[in-house]
């Protein structure tokens, strides 16, 4: 388990997707059929970093590639997290850099 990389400042995400561990199948006869895959609700945060200069880019990208596949700890408005981050993405925007990833976690 690793804590998310400090000095970076996250873009307020615009909504969270939230997962509530139950998925719904259809019997042939129309029944819908309940399954809980899990107890644990977790939420999907779209994260985007704007504004950064080439080594603030560079160090967030490295981190990124780094930790693939770790379970990340990080604290969101006051409240902590854990769970992993999915893919990433890195744009230039004008004189500067923009890097986006989506962080699937629960509450802690």
């Amino acid at each position: 388990m690793v804590a998310f990389i400090s000095g970076y400042n996250l873009e307020k995400p615009l909504k969270r997707a939230t997962d509530s561990g139950v998925e719904v199948d259809y019997l042939s006869d129309g029944t819908p059929l309940q399954r809980t895959l899990s107890r644990e609700i977790y939420s999907t945060v779209p994260c985007k970093f704007k504004y950064l200069t080439l080594a603030k880019k560079n160090t967030l990208v490295s981190w990124l590639e780094t930790n693939a596949g770790a379970t990340v700890t990080w604290t969101i408005d006051g409240t902590a997290y854990t769970g992993n981050i999915t893919g990433h993405s890195e744009h230039m925007v004008g004189p500067s850099y923009q890097v986006d990833f989506s962080y699937y976690a629960r509450k802690v």
